[in-house]
This record gives structure tokens, C-alpha cells and sequence, in this order.
């Protein structure tokens, strides 16, 4: 039997978010993976008393993620330049999806060129750590892209996977 799951992706703006708001979308959406980026302390603490199997980093600053699910989970790093990325394996014997979490720079950091060197590193990095890891089980990647359709990191990602929204 195949099942579906339901993957919502929120950056916090480091406890800037309401976290108000944020148990009502949660409510209402009912994910069954929560994937978070700009992850602060207060809204880590929320997402835990909702979420059974977690890996949440908060911190002061952008660099705070997190991964939250219901199911059964195994959490791991995805090695990428200036800001790690993360994944998770979930799901329950034969049925398991890979879930990867990453916030791609903001390309209007100046210098612009740099970033952009940086940005493009960090999809090459994303790519490698996708080919040695997502095996045969359904592949999602969620998080903070920074880009729209009209950006090249958008159009490499797209590329290689299909944009789901």
C-alpha cells in the first residue's frame, strides 16, 4: 500500500513568527513533516510538543532548522557551504520517503558576486549529497530556496526535480 504525506516548509524569521499563528496554520495544514527554516527557540518548542520524532537546531540568528514529523524518523546533515542543510528518512517499514531541508543564501547578500558563487556551490553540493543518498524511496526536498522562476539556482533545481507547487 502506498500512502502520501503531507510536507509544509515555514521560515520562522527567527522567533519573529506568531507563534500563535503558527499552532493555528499547524492545525489546520496537519502536516506530517514540518520542515522549518530562521528556526528560533520559542517556536522549537512549540513544534516539539506537537511532534513526536524531531530534529530542531534553533538558533539567534538565520542558521536555526529543524525537521518535525509523526512518523518514525532517522535525522541526518546535509553538508553544504555557509549553512548546512538536513534530512530525514521517515516513514514505517517498506514505505519511506527522504525528506531534505535546506535555505539556500539570499542572492542580494553583497557582494553579489560572491553569493552567487556561494549559491551555485551550494546546489552542487545539494546535488552530490542526492546522488550518494536518495536511493529508491520517494525524494522531497522543502526549505528556503531565496529564489523565484526567473533565478538560476530555481531553474537548476527545477531541472533536476519536479516543482510540486
Amino acid at each position: 500500500m502506498n500512502r502520501s504525506i503531507r510536507v509544509m516548509t515555514a521560515n520562522l524569521l527567527v522567533d519573529r513568527a506568531n507563534l500563535t499563528y503558527l499552532g493555528n496554520v499547524l492545525e489546520v495544514v496537519d502536516p506530517d513533516v514540518l520542515v522549518t527554516q530562521e528556526l528560533g527557540h520559542k517556536a522549537a518548542d512549540l513544534i516539539a510538543t506537537r511532534f513526536p520524532y524531531h530534529d530542531l537546531r534553533p538558533q539567534l540568528d538565520s542558521k536555526g532548522r529543524g525537521i518535525a514529523g509523526r512518523l518514525e524518523a532517522r535525522f541526518g546533515e546535509i553538508p553544504l557551504p555557509w549553512r548546512a542543510g538536513m534530512w530525514a528518512r521517515i516513514g514505517q517499514g517498506h514505505q519511506q520517503w527522504l525528506v531534505a531541508n535546506v535555505h539556500i543564501r539570499n542572492p542580494i547578500v553583497f557582494p553579489w558576486w560572491r553569493t552567487a558563487r556561494l549559491r551555485k556551490g551550494q546546489v552542487e553540493a545539494l546535488f552530490a549529497w542526492a546522488d550518494h543518498e536518495a536511493g529508491g524511496e520517494p525524494f522531497v526536498l522543502a526549505g528556503d530556496m531565496n529564489a523565484s522562476p526567473l533565478w538560476p539556482v530555481y531553474r537548476r533545481l527545477s531541472g533536476r526535480w519536479d516543482d510540486l507547487l
